[in-house]
């Protein structure tokens, strides 16, 4: 490869890296805190600070990293000089498992996050609490399947399987 490919493939793979580490990291950090949240209900003046400087209204940004994913990662396998494609069964599991993380993000994670952020916006929490220790549970649950999923999909890139 020429300098500007390493360069280019260098860049790529930087973007690829980060994205996987930013979405997945800021996920799983999310549901720490709310797992946090969660067994801190008993008080919930305590949750609600806590949980309002964490929760605050509005898109968690980082967590969206997940879709650039595949934006950075298909074009390495171009890039890399290798004889990879789209079809290798390693980059198929892992494309799977992208598919499901960002399924669950978007149909349960983000829209329990958003429910947090409203309930903690409303003037009597107390008469919400017991939506409000579902979603959190549900946050705390779904961080870990789509953590681990992050982490089969990360396996899978660095061991290859044919």
């Amino acid at each position: 490869m020429a300098p500007v490919e390493y360069l280019t493939y260098d860049l790529f793979l930087a973007g690829h890296l980060l994205s996987v580490l930013i979405g997945y990291g800021s996920i799983i950090t999310t549901g720490i805190y709310a797992n946090k949240a969660h067994k801190d209900l008993d008080n919930l003046e305590v949750v609600q600070d806590a949980t309002k400087r964490y929760f605050k209204p509005g898109v968690n940004w980082p967590e969206r990293m997940i879709f650039l994913i595949p934006v950075f990662g298909i074009p390495l396998l171009s890039l890399d000089g290798a004889k990879n494609n789209l079809l290798d069964a390693w980059v198929l599991i892992a494309a799977a498992m992208w598919i499901i993380t960002v399924y669950l993000s978007i149909a349960k994670f983000w829209r329990s996050e958003k429910a947090v952020q409203n309930i903690l916006l409303q003037k009597d929490q107390i008469k919400f609490r017991s939506q409000l220790e579902g979603h959190l549970k549900r946050l705390s649950f779904l961080s870990i399947w789509i953590g681990a999923m992050a982490l089969i999909g990360v396996l899978v890139m660095f061991i290859k399987p044919s």
